[in-house]
């Protein structure tokens, strides 16, 4: 039994997702003088006799609804009002938006006073345990009567967040409307942002995490000192009416995973993958949606994806590579390095009766939905309907990696590697290469046949020879005059025989190479207007070919009377035969030559004048011996002339990709470069020969394939011994077809500052690829079980990390790891945690900005809070002692 939180019950079920934020929001309680449209908009009562002011925080709510706005502040002028607030807040949880607590301070700072945006966290701020009202206690330290828009605070700004850290709730400051009246810059002139920034010292990083407005982002970095980095820069619409809620020039989204403080709080500290003034485009290619289990150990399990960075954490055995091994299973790709694990692993999980469901959509946006049992093929639905298709042909650039494959240690890895990179931009064409091969092997028949026609001449010689002598006996005798009318009748009725067996053999042919179902189902029927000009021409060779059809059946019907024509007629000589008998015996009688068997002399005579026949037939197939060499050469020749054309595909994209990757990473291919692979060919089909191991390193070093080695085989003297030749010779005929239909496989060598990638360690090799992979574009969707395996932290990192959180804008990636540097540090939308306890499977998942996830994170991938606290007390002392 296996369970999963509910994605009903998360605001965002498919992880982290960009959010519209207004972080400077006025509302009806506001004592600005500015904001007096409000308080006129809602003055008196409606139409029903209902206080107009009843109405405003539906109105406010409903104008955020409208802006799409899901992250909202209340910030009033020196001012906060509670009881307003709540009632916004529940009002905002309703439609799915959060309202924070802030407040627009007028600080002391500056000429003119500094406006500032100070937002608080509601836990502590408003919902406390004793019910303290902990905001208006502060403003009353800061304001000794009701303050209006335009008073300053007490203090300075410093000193007001040492007040406010010393309430021990955690907020933050926007500065608001940095460039304008009253803003930042407008009242800090020359070095007096320096000496601000520097008063406030640590609290100053901490606290100050937005500004609000800027206009001119040069001015900003001119006027920042070196020593701070830029805050987030955030909007706000600062309205003063209801219709100007939520309404601004420019706009700020947020990363979120949760609609919380934190959350909020945590995206300006990373503003740099968390805040942008855009939403980030559409991406019209292939995006996984959702995987779910029917039966077996993972029944009903559901784990929905984000477009971006998905990582499934927890301990071993707990499931992680159980669902990426189980989406690899229904999407049909193979198990590469250790598939005897992944394939048990998937049967494990989906039990006899289990199946696995993978929801997706396509590059065109159109919904895929693929099933699979833990045996038989995936079955593709598109837009709900079945199609017999494969899943590859709707959701195409997917690439997969399992356990190992990373890292795999094989001659043919690199291959392999760029093969899945390039597997959707290559057309294989197995069924024409099906074809050359056929051609070439039925060649090598035509030719073997014709050599052995030649080699059967002279015992077809011989054997008449032996004959003649034997019946030179009877000619001596006079039978051979005697029997003369007998032996032209058998002569005739052999040949009787055998042009009823060529008939035959012509009805067989022309039946099976006719096939005027398909030509007729082939007809074309015309739809376009253009094409009505051929209409009666089409019409014309239609008539044709149904006369064609017509002439064709009646001549093979005529073929099969002609066929019982001919039995007939030897139906009737088989009297004529019988009476033969009677006298070929009553002249045996006469004759008085015992010695002299007449009928074996007819039998005899019969087999000569055959033997005429065949060495006639032999000399002429002899003579075509060149013929049939000619068309081996040209069926050989096309093979491995589509073998180059392949070739020559494959390098376009091979430098089509390298050129999309870092110069220290080159692609270095070679036509049938491993010449290896045809000295194990040679060893294969030479074993048991006798061939010593110097021949077989002479014909590896002098020939690159079978079709070079069979070019040769004239000269082989110039390269072998006389009796290695021979043996060459005789195995190379015995084999023909096999030599000439090998292939010796191209060679490709990915090369990392110059130096093949196989000369490197593991971690080295499994760095360089994840480099690559980081690198290129062209995949919608990224597999990878642990794709830490090998590589140390800092590495990891530097190599991987850094360019993941650039990659997975245009790329989704899904991860089963055990590295929380990957979900943490790579800022995973989605971090699916999964857990076993007994047989049972739970998982849940979530941004690493919400908080249960962040404590399954520190609990399974740091070994607990303890461990955690522990290793960072560690780490900080060696930073003091170094």
């Amino acid at each position: 039994m296996s369970k999963m939180t509910s994605t009903n019950d998360k605001q965002f079920p498919r992880g982290a997702e960009w959010v519209r934020a207004d972080f400077h929001l006025h509302t009806l309680k506001d004592p600005g003088a500015s904001r007096k449209p409000f308080r006129d908009e809602y003055r008196g009562v409606n139409e029903n006799g209902h206080d107009k002011a009843n109405g405003f925080p539906k109105d406010w709510i409903g104008r955020l609804k409208e802006e799409q706005i899901r992250v909202a502040v209340v910030t009033n002028h020196n001012h906060f009002d509670r009881d307003e607030y709540k009632t916004l807040r529940k009002q905002g949880a309703n439609e799915g938006i959060l309202v924070l607590p802030g407040v627009e301070l007028g600080m002391k700072d500056g000429g003119g006073g500094i406006h500032t945006l100070i937002v608080f966290n509601p836990d502590g701020w408003v919902d406390n345990p004793e019910h303290d009202d902990r905001i208006h206690r502060f403003l009353s330290t800061q304001f000794q009567s009701t303050p209006d828009e335009g008073t300053r605070t007490k203090d300075d700004f410093c000193h007001c967040l040492e007040l406010l850290d010393g309430v021990k709730e955690d907020y933050f400051v926007v500065f608001a409307h940095v460039q304008s009246d009253n803003g930042l810059f407008q009242e800090l002139q020359g070095d007096n942002l320096a000496h601000m920034i520097n008063g406030c010292g640590k609290r100053w990083s901490e606290r100050v995490l937005g500004l609000q407005k800027v206009k001119r982002l040069d001015v900003v970095k001119a006027r920042w000192p070196d020593t701070q980095p830029i805050p987030a820069l955030v909007q706000g619409s600062d309205p003063q009416c209801i219709e100007a809620v939520g309404k601004s020039d420019q706009h700020c989204y947020l990363k979120l995973g949760e609609l919380s403080f934190d959350a909020v709080k945590f995206a300006l500290f990373d503003h740099k993958h968390r805040v942008r003034a855009e939403l980030p485009s559409p991406r019209q290619v292939v995006l996984l949606q959702q995987v779910r289990f029917h039966g077996g150990a993972l029944d009903g399990l559901a784990v929905p994806f984000s477009p971006s960075l998905n990582c499934l954490i927890g301990p071993r055995g707990n499931g992680k590579s159980a669902v990426i091994e189980c989406l690899r299973h229904a999407l049909g790709f193979r198990e590469g390095a250790d598939d005897r694990y992944k394939s048990g692993l998937v049967e494990r999980m989906l039990s006899p009766a289990g199946k696995v469901v993978v929801e997706a959509k396509d590059e065109f946006g159109r919904e895929v939905r693929v099933e699979r049992e833990r045996s038989g093929q995936p079955s593709v639905y598109l837009d709900g309907q079945y199609r017999d298709i494969s899943p590859g042909s709707v959701l195409k650039d997917i690439l997969y990696f399992g356990q190992k494959d990373l890292s795999a240690r094989s001659e043919s890895f690199d291959e392999s590697f760029l093969d899945k990179l390039l597997a959707d931009r290559l057309d294989p064409k197995p069924q024409e290469e099906a074809a050359l091969i056929e051609g070439v092997r039925q060649a090598a028949r035509q030719l073997k046949e014709t050599l052995e026609a030649t080699e059967k001449i002279a015992a077809l010689q011989k054997e008449k020879n032996e004959l003649d002598a034997q019946l030179q006996v009877f000619t001596d005798k006079g039978v051979d005059k005697k029997l003369a009318d007998m032996t032209l009748f058998d002569g005739d009725r052999q040949a009787i025989g055998a042009w009823q067996q060529a008939l035959k053999e012509l009805g067989t042919n022309l039946k099976e190479s006719a096939d005027w179902d398909d030509a007729d189902a082939a007809f074309p029927v015309l739809k376009s207007k253009r094409s009505e000009p051929i209409a009666v021409g089409l019409a014309a060779a239609k008539a044709k070919s149904d006369e064609a059809k017509t002439t064709a059946q009646a001549a093979l019907q005529t073929l099969r009377e002609a066929f019982v024509t001919v039995g007939e007629a030897l139906q009737k000589l088989a009297p004529v035969q019988d009476e033969m008998k009677q006298e070929v015996a009553e002249l045996q009688k006469t004759l008085n030559e015992p010695q002299l068997d007449l009928e074996l002399f007819r039998k005899k005579k019969a087999r000569l004048d055959q033997l005429v026949k065949l060495l006639a037939a032999g000399a002429q197939r002899a003579k075509t011996e060149q013929a049939a060499r000619d068309l081996l050469g040209a069926a050989v020749n096309k093979l491995h002339d589509f073998w180059r054309e392949k070739f020559t595909e494959r390098e376009a994209e091979v430098r089509r990709l390298e050129a999309a990757l870092p110069s220290e990473i080159r692609l270095q291919t070679a036509f049938k470069g491993k010449r290896r692979a045809f000295g194990e060919f040679l060893r294969s089909k030479f074993r048991g020969s006798g061939l010593q191991a110097a021949s077989y390193e002479t014909m590896e070093e002098a020939f690159i394939d079978g079709r070079e080695l069979y070019q040769a085989r004239t000269d082989l003297e110039k390269h072998l011994s006389e009796n290695a030749a021979m043996k060459v010779r005789s195995t190379l005929l015995e084999s023909l077809a096999d030599f000439l239909s090998f292939r010796t496989p191209d060679e490709t060598v990915i090369l990392f500052h110059q130096k093949p990638l196989g000369e490197y360690s593991l971690g080295q090799r499994a760095t360089v690829i994840l480099h690559i992979l980081m690198h290129l574009q062209r995949h919608s969707v990224i597999l990878i079980d642990q794709p830490e395996d090998d590589l140390d932290n800092e590495t990891l990192y530097s190599h991987f990390i850094r360019q993941l959180l650039e990659r997975k804008e245009l790329t989704q990636f899904v991860f089963a790891t055990h590295n929380p540097n990957i979900p943490v540090l790579g800022d995973a939308e989605q971090a699916i945690v999964c857990r076993k306890e007994g047989e049972t499977f739970s998982f849940d998942h979530g941004s690493i900005d919400d908080k249960d996830i962040q404590q399954r994170i520190v609990t399974v991938m740091e070994g607990g809070e303890d461990a955690f606290r522990r290793r960072k007390e560690i780490y900080q002392l060696w930073k003091s002692s170094n």
